[in-house]
């Protein structure tokens, strides 16, 4: 029996990803309203209202009757309707990651060529490239052009990704930073899933960014990378790459 309500209206529907890793989660949809409920600890309780902040929230008393929080007297029922886990309603799958959050369900998440102009492409953007390229960059450049970079290097010290602003003008591929996952610019998810969903399923840890790069099928291979393992880009650094 759940212990716990909350309501959200379906433009808000996908903070409730965020609940992913709490004690049986169900979901109930009333298409103007997404329901979720569940039976948790009083820890979880506190988790619920920080996570979804924007939900109406109620205690299950009395089998089904809501009692909103902090109230003496119930309000009415949880609604009538088909009860889901949450990790089938969001169902959506991602293509094999090298982190743990492998999903599956009924529609495959692929990467696809955005056509709809330059906002789709707002946030903060990255660059991968060839190892020796940023070497060469980071001998050359003055110290106010390293200034404001920092870089990690990736996929077995072959590449490195650099972040900051402006971004190094060498050969590489370009990302664009969405709620911690770096996607290709220019690609959007089809079908369109906000990034927060993405990233809860993942179960990315905090501190840390996603890099999903994509194939010509629109999948690829999905890597986790600590925002603390960035460095400030300089020439002494440079020397030891």
């Amino acid at each position: 029996m759940p212990s716990w309500a909350l309501s959200v209206r379906r433009s808000q529907a996908e903070v409730l990803a965020k609940l992913h890793d709490l004690t049986d989660v169900r979901i109930g949809d009333l298409g103007e309203m997404v329901w979720a409920c569940g039976a948790g600890t009083e820890s979880e309780l506190e988790q619920i209202l920080a996570r979804v902040p924007s939900s109406r929230f109620f205690e299950v008393v009395h089998h089904d009757r809501l009692r909103p929080r902090g109230r003496l007297l119930p309000t009415g029922r949880l609604p009538d309707v088909r009860w889901v886990p949450l990790k089938e309603w969001l169902s959506i799958r991602i293509p094999t990651p090298a982190i743990p959050g492998e999903l599956s369900g009924s529609a495959e998440l692929r990467l696809v060529v955005d056509h709809g102009g330059p906002v789709a492409d707002s946030g903060e953007e990255l660059l991968l490239c060839n190892v020796d390229a940023f070497r060469e960059f980071l001998l050359r450049s003055p110290r106010h052009r390293l200034r404001p970079l920092r870089f990690v290097v990736h996929d077995a010290r072959s590449e490195v990704l650099v972040r900051g602003k402006p971004l190094p003008s060498i050969p590489g591929e370009r990302f664009v930073l969405r709620a911690g996952i770096a996607i290709p610019v220019r690609r959007v998810w089809s079908p369109p899933v906000g990034a927060s969903v993405i990233r809860a399923w993942l179960g990315l840890r905090d501190g840390t960014i996603a890099l999903w790069r994509a194939d010509a099928a629109g999948g690829g291979g999905i890597s986790e990378i600590a925002e603390d393992a960035f460095v400030a880009a300089s020439r002494r650094v440079g020397r030891k790459l």
